[in-house]
């Protein structure tokens, strides 16, 4: 192999390495903002179900749909 063979499978091994790299660092961050979206959806579903209207007459309804809405805002976010 000549000195040019070395250079492209250099640049091609570098070229391998950076794309591992921003792939692993977009999926830590996108399971990060899962994380971060359970942890204030967990934190604010009460907070929230209180504004909810009183259509929803069962508690852990209202609960519940206070948790969906505090995670999908905060998924939204992140």
């Amino acid at each position: 192999m000549t000195a040019f063979d070395y250079v492209v499978l250099g640049i091609f091994g570098l070229s391998i390495i950076v794309s591992v790299w921003r792939g692993a660092v977009r999926e830590i961050l996108a399971l990060a903002a899962w994380v971060i979206a359970f942890l204030a959806a967990q934190g604010y579903a009460s907070s929230l179900a209180a504004y909810l209207p009183a259509a929803l007459s069962n508690p852990a309804l209202r609960l519940f749909a206070g948790f969906v809405i505090a995670f999908m805002l905060a998924f939204l976010v992140s």
